[in-house]
């Protein structure tokens, strides 16, 4: 009898021994599982943190891009403006997004380009800093906006060689309005033109 008694007393302390052991293997388990899911949840961080600086660096050079492009093509792509009473001249109104109205004259040999450009560089964040002597390289312009008349209204989309003087609705000058593409916006700032070109309603 005091030797079964014995016998139960050490089987019961090997299951009580087996059953700390697995507690303590399960609790490891736990532990090491928080700790990678931790680890892994610090390295996506990280890497979403790294994304967004990268994303945010590309958006960066970008708008510098767009803002050079500007300088060197409203230095080089707008022809400079016809004196006022030239012959054939066209005179152009353009209405801006925010209201402001932009008035110049264009030779019937000037092209959209010259039109879209004039345009476009009113969209400019800063007009200080030096002229770029060529565009950016790597980078393609896109305008974010179209043009069209004011009544009855009709686009007119920007085409690459296409002159001012064969384009119907403004062949003879006229008023035209810019309308935003859809995911473009742009916040007009203010800076100094020739009386010519730009006048107060």
């Amino acid at each position: 009898m005091q030797r079964e008694r014995e016998q139960r007393s050490r089987e019961v302390e090997r299951q009580l021994r087996a059953e700390q052991d697995r507690a303590f293997k399960e609790a490891e388990r736990i532990d090491r599982a928080k700790i990678e899911k931790r680890i892994r949840e610090e390295k996506e961080k990280e890497l979403e943190t790294q994304r967004l600086k990268a994303e945010e660096e590309h958006l960066k050079l970008q708008a510098k891009k767009k803002e050079d492009w500007r300088k060197w093509a409203k230095a080089n792509l707008i022809p400079p403006e016809p004196p006022i009473g030239s012959k054939g001249a066209l005179r152009i109104g353009i209405r801006l997004p925010d209201g402001k109205r932009l008035i110049r004259q264009f030779a019937p040999e000037d092209s959209l380009m010259a039109l879209y450009t004039f345009v476009d560089v009113h969209f400019m964040k800063s007009i200080d800093g030096p002229v770029p002597a060529n565009p950016p390289t790597d980078y393609q312009h896109t305008f974010g906006f179209g043009l069209a008349t004011s009544y009855p209204r009709k686009e007119i989309p920007w085409e690459e060689g296409v002159k001012l003087g064969n384009v119907s609705e403004v062949s003879r000058g006229g008023n035209l309005v810019v309308e935003m593409k859809a995911g473009f916006s742009e916040d007009v700032e203010e800076e100094e033109e020739d009386e010519s070109s730009e006048e107060d309603e």
